[in-house]
């Protein structure tokens, strides 16, 4: 992939850092993919990583804190084309010239997502349907979607979804039971046969699309 349809980030100076790697992390010591030049950043700031198709960022505790759009994050925050990112006082315009490309499964699956919009798209007698997710809802199907066929243990969930002071909580099974739960009504995935969520006793969940 060339650098002209990779994701970047794009300064007020309108110097541009392209976005390679799986994970790049932002702040103000040297050892950074890319470093601030501002004693109101943190040392390690924020975390931007690579999810299927999409763009996270993350605040790694950051003593002035880390917005998108003007808002607050507190914890991984999906990016689209065109958003603002805030590093305390360091500004940042978030671009993603690339289309949409297909990710993970297949183009044979009945079931395929669009990562821009958070929408699933459920083919069945030849009829497809187009539902919105989310939320957690979202974030949850993407990652079990991202790794069908494999087994997702629910530690692996809790650690994408929740902030780590959660991620020990016995509390995480009874809500990830319920988004699970959720998106088998949603989504049409309650069968025995694919495309299901099969739930692996004692361990986690595996999204079987074939």
């Amino acid at each position: 992939m060339t650098d002209e349809i990779l994701p970047r980030l794009v300064a007020e100076n309108q110097q541009v850092y392209i976005l390679k790697g799986t994970e790049i992390r932002i702040g103000r010591a040297t050892d950074n993919n890319i470093v601030l030049d501002s004693g109101r950043c943190s040392r390690y700031h924020a975390l931007i990583k690579f999810s299927g198709a999409m763009v996270s960022v993350r605040d790694l505790g950051s003593t002035h804190g880390t917005k998108v759009n003007g808002r607050d994050i507190k914890s991984d925050v999906f990016l689209n084309h065109g958003d603002r990112l805030e590093f305390a006082n360091i500004i940042f315009r978030f671009e993603d010239p690339a289309p949409t490309e297909p990710r993970g499964p297949s183009s044979r699956s009945t079931v395929k997502i669009d990562y821009r919009t958070m929408k699933v798209t459920r083919e069945k007698k030849g009829k497809a349907q187009s539902i919105q997710l989310n939320g957690n809802a979202w974030k949850l199907f993407e990652y079990l979607y991202n790794k069908a066929g494999n087994i997702c243990t629910r530690l692996e969930i809790a650690q994408f979804l929740y902030e780590p002071e959660l991620q020990d909580s016995q509390e995480y099974n009874n809500s990830i039971e319920q988004l699970i739960k959720f998106l088998r009504n949603k989504l049409d995935l309650k069968s025995d046969t694919a495309p299901c969520i099969v739930t692996i006793r004692g361990v986690g969940y595996r999204l079987d699309l074939y």
